[in-house]
């Protein structure tokens, strides 16, 4: 069955909370789809590769 899940920040910037869901996602073995304009796509994938050096995200 699908799951949808709803987030309210009020304690995290939304860079912040992207790299925490797609980690998330990804160690449950999960895919994700992120659908934006461009240039929050471009801050997205900035964030998602910059978050943490240590990390990979595929």
């Amino acid at each position: 069955m699908p799951q949808v899940d709803f987030y309210h920040l009020t304690q995290s910037t939304l860079d912040d909370a992207l790299v925490m869901l797609v980690k998330k996602c990804q160690v449950a073995g999960k895919k994700v789809l992120i659908q934006c304009p461009r240039p929050a796509a471009e801050a997205i994938d900035d964030a998602l590769w910059t978050h943490d050096p240590e990390s990979w995200l595929p």
